[in-house]
């Protein structure tokens, strides 16, 4: 590793908060029947919201 060089990350925990989806409950999907689950439309399957 090069130590002249130093890499900087932008702080995202001020500008991109999220918060769990409360449509599936953080899952990322739903389950509709006892054997068939769908995909959360709302948070698209990742579980997270934007605040």
């Amino acid at each position: 590793m090069k130590k002249g060089r130093e890499v900087t990350l932008p702080d995202r925990s001020v500008t991109d908060e999220k918060v769990i989806c409360m449509h599936c409950g953080g899952n990322g999907y739903m389950k509709s029947t006892p054997n068939c689950y769908h995909t959360c439309l709302d948070c698209l399957g990742r579980g997270l919201r934007s605040a």
